[in-house]
């Protein structure tokens, strides 16, 4: 069965999206805002049943395998539900996320990744004898289907690259991306990888290349411990004409130091700010049309999003001939901090109202990229 992706054209969703293990939501939602796959799914008699399909069927997910013998005995549902819980019961443990992320498969994040490829090589949590996700082992390569995805942990991609990438006889799909710093950077074997015959694309979070046919950035997203509060607000934001309205036009709120470029941004205002708990963040972005974003450890953050999922534009110190395939026009793009805190003036408030406009919340729809790599596969198999 296929479906329309609401907002981004009129075409079905590839049935990769499937293939992939992500939920089929949403059938027959045409022609609704590009809002319209969070509003519908998220809807309250709605919601229970699509967050129950993906507990109760991770549907084939290619990127996750018990490890117990008895496990693959077990009927096709129950092993499907064991998939969806222990992928939860990793990302619970290791990383110490809300033990209930329900809407981890609908919203990008930082471990979309996981959800999207069929394999993974390294891993930022520590080893279960109870579970493993699918490790691609460098003595198994030869059994890799052709345009199999790959998701690569960024910490291991020099090892994947000098040991288990010349043992790959066919082409693959690279997945780059890491919940933690470091990211991947640019250099000489990135560039080798780039021009490498068995990588039919790359999909990479913090991209170190401009987008073309085969390469494409893959957004960061939304905290995964905060999909609960970001998802609520976002309903409230898209389905509330009175929580719609944008009251402000610009917001610069709170944030950690987690990178020295950020100290410019570090205003009285901000410095004498009370610590806001995640709904009145929310609260207080979608009342804004722009919201000063500066880059974290990585130039790709959470608040970019976050932004946009709410309907305003963030303003970011990031290069946009790295980051403007990901982000397109819905970012206002300024590498100099100081120009950037400068517009917090009352007199630059008349020039950014008239650059205003509703950015694309789509992006931030897990179902999307399954799309995108739905097409990058049968690019490869063709």
């Amino acid at each position: 069965m296929s479906y329309s992706l609401p907002g981004v054209d009129d075409g079905p969703v590839l049935a990769g999206s499937h293939r992939l293990g992500l939920p089929h939501a949403c059938h027959g939602d045409q022609g609704r805002s590009q809002a319209s796959f969070f509003v519908v799914c998220m809807r309250g008699r709605r919601r229970p049943v699509l967050v129950n399909n993906f507990l109760d069927g991770l549907q084939q997910a290619p990127g996750y395998c018990a490890c117990h013998a008895h496990r693959l005995q077990a009927t096709q549902a129950t092993r499907r539900r064991w998939l969806a819980q222990d992928l939860l019961r990793v990302l619970t443990q290791r990383q110490r996320l809300n033990p209930r992320p329900r809407l981890l498969p609908f919203i990008v994040n930082p471990f979309s990744p996981l959800l999207l490829c069929d394999h993974h090589y390294g891993t930022e949590h520590e080893p279960d004898p109870d579970i493993e996700i699918n490790p691609l082992d460098k003595d198994i390569t030869d059994t890799i289907k052709p345009c199999a995805s790959i998701c690569v942990n960024a910490k291991a991609f020099e090892t994947f690259v000098t040991d288990v990438l010349p043992r790959i006889r066919t082409k693959v799909i690279l997945f780059t991306s890491r919940f933690h710093i470091p990211q991947v950077g640019r250099s000489l074997l990135t560039d080798a990888v780039k021009a490498h015959p068995a990588i039919s694309h790359w999909f990479a979070q913090n991209p170190v290349y401009p987008g073309d046919e085969r390469y494409t950035a893959y957004p960061y997203g939304i905290r995964a411990d905060l999909l609960e509060e970001f998802g609520s607000a976002f309903l409230t934001h898209h389905t509330s004409q009175k929580a719609a309205l944008k009251t402000k036009t610009i917001e610069h709120l709170p944030f950690t130091m987690t990178h020295p470029s950020r100290k410019p941004f570090l205003t009285d205002h901000v410095r004498n700010a009370p610590a806001l708990k995640p709904v009145q963040f929310y609260k207080r972005i979608a009342q804004a049309r722009f919201l000063v974003s500066p880059r974290g450890d990585r130039p790709d953050t959470y608040r970019h999003w976050e932004a946009i999922g709410l309907g305003t534009l963030p303003i970011a110190n990031i290069n946009r001939t790295l980051y403007g395939s990901l982000f397109g026009d819905d970012m206002v793009y300024m590498e100099d901090a100081d120009k950037i805190v400068s517009l917090l003036d009352e007199h630059a408030r008349d020039m950014l109202e008239r650059q205003y406009h509703v950015p694309a919340a789509h992006r931030l729809s897990s179902l999307f990229w399954a799309r995108q790599v739905g097409e990058a596969r049968d690019a490869c198999l063709n």
